[in-house]
This record gives C-alpha cells, structure tokens and sequence, in this order.
C-alpha cells in the first residue's frame, strides 16, 4: 500500500508472509560435524533457516501541519524468531552431542507487535539555509518484547538474552545549507 507524498500527508506500508524451510546447515554444524555420526542429522530438516519469519508488516506515514509543523511514525510487527531446542546427551563414546530435541522453529520467541515510532519537526528558513528541530520517540509503548532468549533445554531454558531496545527519546537540530 503506498499514497505518495501530496495534499500534505504520505503513507507507506506493506505486509509479508512466507516460510523459510529446509535442512539447518549452521557454521558450526558444518565446521565440526561428521557427516557419518546421526546424532548431527537428528531434527534438522523441514525446519526453519535462517531468519524465517511467518509474517512481518509496516506501515509509515506523515503529515504536514500548517507553519511546517511536520508530524510522523512508524507501526511495525513481526513473528518471533525461530528457536533451536537443543539438549546435551553426555556419556557417549564420541563424547558430548547437542542434539536437535525439535525442529528449528518449532519454538518461537513472541511476536513483535506493539513498536511504535513517532517524529516531530518544524522548519525554519535562515537566508538559504534551513534548521529543522525534531522530537522524536523510539519504541513509544516501552515495548519490552523478547528477541532472542535460550534453546538449550536445562536450568537456562526460555530465558530471555535480548530484549526490544527500551524507550528512547532524542532532541535533535537539523541544518541543511
């Protein structure tokens, strides 16, 4: 969807949907691995790869006020990102395996949904330059989504590593000459 820039106001967005699926050849899979042992085969095929996200959509927009009091923001959301629940099986003659428990992306971290961004400027002309200050507000609902948490099953498991970065607000002076 896409209204262009006229009658003092724009709008931008768009929704994905797909599937990422197929054999999970991570780096250190490839690196350590021995093809002949199936503990590495277990769980890793006809799962997610990469960075697969079943849907994503945003939606971006402005509008001019008059004295050229610009206002702005952004709506975003997205799937969460596919999990690998692996589990340590110790005592085997190769030694320690991490073995797949279930197809990547069976897990999921929650789904992002709630991340608003807004944006307020005003120009000023100054000879012929020009200085915009702007407001601006980055994750307006202090979102504290999870990004990425443990897979490994144990004590850790479902932890959360990464979160949504929190509120953030900043002044700023644009000058354009």
């Amino acid at each position: 969807m896409k209204k262009r820039y006229s009658d003092k106001w724009q709008l931008l967005g768009g929704f994905t949907w797909g599937r990422h699926e197929g054999f999970d050849y991570s780096d250190s899979y490839m690196q350590y691995s021995d093809f002949n042992n199936p503990n590495f085969l277990l769980n890793r095929d006809n799962g997610s790869v990469w960075f697969d996200l079943p849907w994503t959509f945003k939606m971006s927009g402005s509008y001019m006020f008059p004295h050229d009091i610009q206002l702005g923001g952004k709506w975003e959301g997205r799937a969460g990102r596919p999990l690998t629940r692996t589990l340590p099986v110790t005592g085997l003659n190769q030694g320690t395996e991490t073995v797949y428990v279930a197809q990547r992306g069976e897990d999921r971290t929650e789904s992002l949904n709630a991340f608003i961004d807004i944006s307020i400027s005003k120009s000023f002309s100054v000879g012929r330059s020009r200085i915009e200050p702007a407001f601006q507000i980055f994750n307006l609902l202090n979102s504290a989504t999870v990004l990425n948490q443990r897979s490994g099953i144990g004590a850790s498991w479902g932890r959360a590593t990464q979160y949504l970065a929190p509120r953030v607000i900043r002044l700023g002076i644009k000058w354009i000459f």
